[in-house]
């Protein structure tokens, strides 16, 4: 894979290098440390909402990046490209919270592709968001973060990123795998739950 293309385009550029910012790094870390042993061990309101925090202190930078590489030479500016970030992944991410319609579209579509998505109908996880944003917008607009030396750490950090978001995905319930009858009494089972 060349690297250099994706490092010379001037408007990808600043996106990239801030995946590499402590704040981003700290908030795919806790991305992580939220999905492997928070919401294992006291899954509630609390963690989702430190989830959608965590993602949007990070997102938006990839986003931007792959907007600044895939955008028409016209308007592959970082401005542009950052805004466009910003702005659709808030829209999208409010779309999907508030609209009934919208977010049971996006559950189906998920569900027909075979991913899960942990996606509820909750308006407030608009708050976490849009504080996570606060915090990547203001690295943004006031950050230049240090140089990278080598491309291949921006692709690395780029990675991670997306792979993060991925594994953010709930895992898919195979449905009830096991039926039993203790004392006259019929129980089914599935992944989770014993029923």
């Amino acid at each position: 894979m060349k690297v250099a293309p994706i490092m010379n385009n001037i408007s990808a550029r600043p996106f990239i290098r801030l995946l590499t910012h402590p704040l981003a790094l700290g908030g795919m870390a806790l991305l992580a440390l939220n999905d492997l042993v928070f919401q294992r061990l006291t899954p509630g309101w609390l963690t989702g909402k430190l989830g959608d925090f965590a993602w949007f202190l990070f997102a938006p930078y990839l986003l931007a990046a792959l907007l600044a590489l895939a955008l028409p030479a016209r308007l592959r500016t970082e401005r542009i490209a950052g805004a466009l970030a910003f702005g659709l992944s808030l829209a999208g991410f409010a779309t999907l919270k508030t609209i009934p319609v919208a977010h049971q579209a996006a559950l189906q579509a998920a569900a027909s592709a075979g991913l899960g998505l942990k996606l509820a109908l909750d308006p407030g996880d608009l708050a976490a968001a849009l504080a996570g944003s606060l915090f990547s917008l203001l690295v943004w607009l006031r950050a230049h973060p240090a140089p990278l030396r080598t491309g291949r750490a921006s692709l690395a950090v780029m990675a991670a990123a997306s792979m993060l978001i991925a594994a953010d995905a709930a895992m898919p319930n195979p449905g009830i795998n096991c039926l039993i009858v203790d004392d006259m009494v019929l129980k089914a089972g599935d992944a989770a739950s014993v029923y």
